[in-house]
């Protein structure tokens, strides 16, 4: 019972699915902020408390439930959160059940239909969550916590059932996020610095863009509000003071790098690294406009985070069918080129089966960027996501979107709640079709996403690619040959791109029901934690080809480079092929066995492929050609050492914790260092 002398307790949970590895490994920001916000005016009338993990949260809620439990609601959450929500009612229905965040619907039918099929929750606080809790808090207090008396309070952005049927009262007006004290500084997520979370941090909030993929094409959020940045940059220095174990961050901005404020931010970031070492790496979604300040932040930063072109699709067409505008082309070139000057890494993002795209377009996206030569580029399958334009009954008639359901990868689990047991898979429903795009057309599509994850990310190939455009060759043709001629490829190699198809395949469903009912079983849900189901699939075919593959792809590689040199009749073909050869054993030693650090490897060499790489091969290979061969060591140094290992202490050496190793870190950084072998 809460008298006018206690405060109420008041938990804010913010989980993640933690059985195959730790799903959402970052420190739970949202719900910082939102405890931080109601802590500064509630003062001592709540206790909260934050919650990550679904065991912490089950061990406190057998000892004693609160009298408010509040949910995050992501795409990776939704039905671990309710199940918990479902047995904390039954354990004590007086708790009021909450709910919030952006996996939910915008259309106020699909809201009514999304609250029916989870009628135990009292509250659903839609948008931000900061003054939609307050509000919430104080007239609950005010009625005594009288649940129905609450409900007629008239609450902005406050959604409920009552007698069966949606009641909601929506505003647009927004917070600041200057009234928001830090909760890091706060001490509010002190706790979270266990060593297995990475720190996230927001500088500001809201897109002005309309993208119809997205969340935040609501025009709610087409304003931005900023932190100031000397905030922000103490708490960097707070973070940097804490953390432990991995020291990468995530920035949660929409468009990092595109405001005047955040050249003064990036300042910050470098002066915080250069008295600490944190961080070792920055994951954001830069700028989509103003690339000139974007490339400047990363400049002071020192190449700490990856430049983004995230270009979803260069089609005209496509793009004005999902209310997009792209940097020009030219743009991009110069991205990738002033990106490779300073070292940061360079990334960009297309997005399969958009509205108006075809396997025609979606190549054609795909030869743009990259041969505009982008470090790492990702082919998506489109999600539909909640309260997104695309989601809608309308746009999904419109363009004959197709959908599947698939499991989300690393998002189930088995958790054990006093004598019972909860069972929890979540889902995500993707477009495989339409009416621009036959569902074989997609197979291809990613099958091709698969020889670019092997072949192309991450600079694997980057000497060979380098030596083909010396003779004209662009990375695309290359890249395209490899894929035409899969079927010559070696006898694991083609297994491995079978399996890949045979995977895709098998893990679509028609609806969300069937695959719940195969999926929600004890023992199913232990094949899909062992791996045997439900990977994300081109982490785990990466990691399969980095871990068993990496001699194969090299030799693939070289004979489709030499193939296509002999069409080309380059001058002195014999010694381009000589020279070819003797780079492809260098790069192999350079990234072979890539997660064992420690041992060193030698072997002679008779050409100066470091001078060579250095004058971007400019010029017939017999210039590089050495009087004496020379033996060369390919070692880790130290530092990447240090990284790689922390990675592998986190991840572990599944399968699948080697495709989040390698989908986590700035691997062109991690290749063996390579020097001459003196005495």
């Amino acid at each position: 019972m809460t008298t006018s002398h206690s405060p109420v307790d008041v938990w804010l949970c913010d989980l993640t699915h933690t059985k195959q590895t730790i799903a959402s490994n970052t420190i739970p920001l949202a719900i910082g902020l939102v405890a931080s916000y109601v802590k500064k005016r509630l003062g001592d009338r709540v206790s909260i408390r934050l919650f990550k993990y679904p065991e912490k949260l089950i061990e406190n809620l057998l000892l004693k439930p609160p009298r408010v439990l509040g949910f995050s609601n992501y795409v990776w959450n939704l039905d671990l959160s309710y199940s918990l929500a479902s047995k904390a009612k039954a354990l004590s229905p007086e708790t009021i059940i909450i709910c919030g965040g952006p996996n939910y619907p915008k259309d106020a039918a699909e809201q009514e239909t999304f609250l029916q099929h989870r009628n135990l929750i009292d509250f659903y606080l839609y948008r931000e969550g900061e003054p939609g809790l307050l509000s919430l808090l104080q007239a609950l207090m005010a009625h005594n916590f009288d649940i129905r008396e609450t409900k007629k309070a008239g609450l902005p952005n406050c959604h409920f059932l009552a007698d069966g049927k949606l009641q909601a009262l929506n505003s647009n007006v927004r917070i600041n996020l200057n009234d928001i004290p830090s909760p890091y500084t706060t001490g509010l997520l002190d706790e979270f610095f266990d060593g297995k979370l990475m720190p996230l941090v927001q500088t500001n909030r809201g897109c002005p863009f309309s993208c119809t993929f997205c969340a935040e094409s609501d025009p709610f959020f087409d304003k931005v509000s900023f932190r100031p940045p000397a905030e922000v940059i103490g708490e960097l220095e707070y973070i940097a003071r804490k953390v432990q174990g991995n020291k990468n961050i995530f920035i949660a901005d929409s468009n990092f790098g595109m405001y005047p404020q955040d050249l003064e931010i990036a300042k910050g970031i470098a002066g915080v690294h250069e008295k600490s070492g944190f961080p070792d790496y920055i994951h954001v979604a830069t700028g989509k406009n103003a690339k000139e300040r974007v490339l400047e932040a990363a400049r002071l930063t020192g190449g700490l985070f990856r430049l983004s072109a995230s270009v979803q699709s260069t089609d005209p067409q496509v793009l004005k069918n999902i209310k997009r505008r792209n940097i020009p082309p030219e743009t991009i070139i110069s991205l990738a080129q002033t990106a490779a000057q300073i070292g940061s890494n360079t990334y960009a993002e297309v997005i399969l089966a958009l509205p108006g795209d075809s396997k025609e377009a979606h190549f054609k996206s795909l030869e743009d960027v990259i041969n505009a030569n982008l470090n790492y580029i990702r082919s998506f399958t489109l999600m539909l996501l909640k309260g997104t334009e695309l989601d809608s009954p309308e746009t999904v008639a419109r363009f004959g979107l197709i959908t599947k359901y698939r499991v989300l990868p690393r998002c189930y689990g088995v958790y054990q709640f006093g004598e019972d047991k909860v069972l929890s898979v979540e889902t995500e429903k993707v477009c495989v079709a339409s009416n621009t795009l036959t569902f074989d057309d997609y197979l291809e599509c990613r099958l091709f996403a698969l020889t670019l994850e092997i072949f192309y990310n991450d600079a694997v190939l980057a000497e060979l690619l380098a030596f083909l455009g010396a003779y004209g060759i662009r990375p695309f043709e290359f890249l395209k040959r490899i894929h035409d001629r899969r079927t010559a490829f070696p006898g694991a190699l083609q297994e491995m791109y079978n399996n890949f198809l045979r995977e895709t395949r098998e893990e679509l469903w028609d609806s969300e029901e069937q695959l719940l009912a195969f999926a929600k079983q004890e023992q199913v849900i232990q094949k899909y934690v062992d791996g045997e189901y439900g990977s994300n699939l081109i982490f785990k075919y990466k990691a399969l080809s980095f871990l068993k593959h990496m001699a194969a792809i090299h030799q693939a590689a070289l004979e489709t480079a030499a193939e296509i040199i002999e069409e080309k009749e380059v001058e002195q073909p014999k010694a381009a092929l000589d020279f070819l050869r003797e780079l492809m054993r260098y790069s192999l030693l350079r990234k072979n066995n890539l997660l064992e650090t420690a041992p060193s490897y030698e072997e002679t060499f008779t050409y100066d492929l470091a001078a060579a790489a250095a004058g971007g091969f400019q010029g017939q290979p017999g210039k590089w050609k050495l009087p004496d061969p020379e033996r060369l060591r390919f070692s880790h140094d130290r530092q990447q050492q240090e990284i790689m290992n922390g990675h592998i202490q986190e991840y572990g050496l599944s399968i699948v914790g080697i495709g989040r190793i390698l989908s986590r870190v700035h691997l062109k950084k991690m290749y063996r260092q390579v020097a001459a072998v003196t005495g």
